[in-house]
């Protein structure tokens, strides 16, 4: 059913404009078309026969007929089939399923991020492996090699007086609702630490995962962290504070770690051990 700026718009122009057109009235002529195409294009024709009905209300032949022609409009524009509806929701799940990774070493999850896989044989990874107490590289996991003082690798002096520090007390409500007990919490379980073989590496606990066929532990990587991995890279440190009233740990870390990652000192701490 043509609306009324359809039959307007397709009035002759002679009709409209009896004089000579100018340069403003082709414009204008443009602006009308450009009114059209935009009209045709719009969602008003999906309610054209809609808007009718309330203005049928006392017409009931009328009413009955625009009553089918929106049957119709809802069948040919809003109606979704069962296959259709089956379809998003499959896709949608699909999508959904993502396999998600994290990295070991900063702890970012990254849908877009690959993680060292290698994409000719997506079964390799870049990753970090932990095998009789040393970090290496995946192929080299079986070479009697020790390597000391990773950037991995928390820095030894500084995590022993960290592990002499007083433990944290805190106070939490008695478990029978009655007066508060006092908890204490060493300092070394708010940091975000893996010991394993005597060593403790500045990894993300819930990060670490089993290799059956590699038979140790292991981290993943992100781009950033994987960049340039090296197992051979040795941690370089800072000066060690702990002669001064406040010991600040820094030579915990490693200032040639990845930047943003853990063991550079972007630890946020662990509060689930609180």
């Amino acid at each position: 059913m043509p609306t009324s700026l359809t039959c307007c718009l397709q009035v002759p122009l002679v009709e409209r404009h009896s004089f000579t057109a100018s340069h403003t009235e082709r414009m204008e002529v443009e602006v009308e078309e450009l009114l059209l195409r935009l009209h045709n294009m719009s969602g008003s024709r999906f309610t054209a026969n809609s808007r009718r009905l309330r203005t049928l209300a006392h017409d009931g032949e009328a009413l009955a007929q625009c009553r089918r022609d929106v049957m119709k409009d809802i069948k040919t524009y809003a109606h979704v089939s069962v296959e259709t509806k089956a379809r998003c929701v499959d896709a949608f799940a699909k999508r959904a399923d993502v396999s998600m990774h994290v990295c070991g070493s900063c702890g970012i999850r990254d849908l877009s991020d690959t993680y060292g896989q290698d994409q000719k044989d997506p079964t390799k990874w870049k990753e970090a492996v932990f095998h009789n107490g040393n970090v290496l590289d995946t192929g080299r996991v079986h070479e009697n090699e020790v390597v000391l003082d990773h950037w991995l690798e928390v820095g030894q002096d500084a995590y022993t007086r960290l592990k002499a520090c007083r433990d944290m007390e805190m106070m939490r409500p008695c478990p029978n609702g009655v007066g508060y007990e006092t908890v204490r919490v060493p300092r070394t379980d708010l940091h975000s630490l893996y010991e394993t073989g005597g060593r403790a590496y500045h990894v993300v606990p819930e990060a670490v995962l089993d290799d059956p066929v590699l038979q140790c532990k292991k981290v993943k990587l992100c781009k950033r962290c994987g960049r340039g991995w090296n197992a051979q890279l040795k941690a370089k440190r800072v000066t060690s504070s702990h002669h001064a009233t406040n010991d600040d740990f820094e030579d915990l870390y490693a200032t040639n770690a990845p930047t943003f990652s853990i063991a550079h000192g972007e630890d946020f701490g662990r509060l689930s051990a609180l």
